[in-house]
C-alpha cells in the first residue's frame, strides 16, 4: 500500500488511527522527503540569480540531488508500508497455525495423543465431551 498518494490530511488521519500503516517508518520517510523538498525550494529560488552566480554549479547539483532524494524517500515510505503488511500477514499465518494446534490439543479430544486423566471432575467445568467415569477422562 502506498500511503504517499493520500492527501496530507488523509495521511495524518491514517497515521493517528489504529491502522497498521502508515507507521513510524513511513512518517519518517515522508518527513525526510518534505525536508529534501524544502532544500530543493531554496535551491530553486537561488538558481539563476546574479548574486549567486559563483555557486550556480553547486546549486544545480543540490537541486538535482534533492529531487532524487525526495523520490527515494517517498519510495521508502511505500516500501515500509509493504514490509509492515508482509509482517502482519506472516504473523496472521503463524497465529492461524497456533490456533489449529491449540484446537487439536484442547478442543478436538477425539484421537488426541495428549490425554489428561483426572480422579474426579471437582473444580472442572465440562465444556465439550462426556466424562468417562471408568477411564477417568473426557471423551467426545
Amino acid at each position: 500500500m502506498d500511503d504517499t498518494n493520500k492527501t496530507c490530511r488523509e495521511f495524518v488521519a491514517a497515521l493517528a488511527s489504529s491502522a497498521p500503516t502508515p507507521g513510524g517508518g513511513g512518517a519518517a520517510a515522508l518527513c525526510g522527503a518534505v525536508g529534501a523538498a524544502l532544500c530543493g525550494m531554496v535551491a530553486s529560488l537561488t538558481t539563476g540569480k546574479k548574486k549567486y552566480a559563483s555557486v550556480e554549479r553547486e546549486i544545480q547539483q543540490l537541486l538535482k540531488r534533492t529531487n532524487a532524494l525526495q523520490g527515494e524517500l517517498l519510495e521508502q515510505a511505500a516500501a515500509d508500508a509493504n514490509r509492515v503488511t508482509e509482517a502482519l500477514n506472516a504473523i496472521a499465518g503463524i497465529e492461524s497455525r497456533v490456533s489449529r494446534v491449540e484446537d487439536g490439543l484442547f478442543n478436538n479430544i477425539t484421537g488426541n495423543p495428549f490425554l489428561a486423566s483426572f480422579d474426579s471432575l471437582d473444580g472442572i467445568t465440562l465444556v465439550k465431551g462426556i466424562w468417562n467415569e471408568e477411564r477417568k477422562r473426557i471423551e467426545c
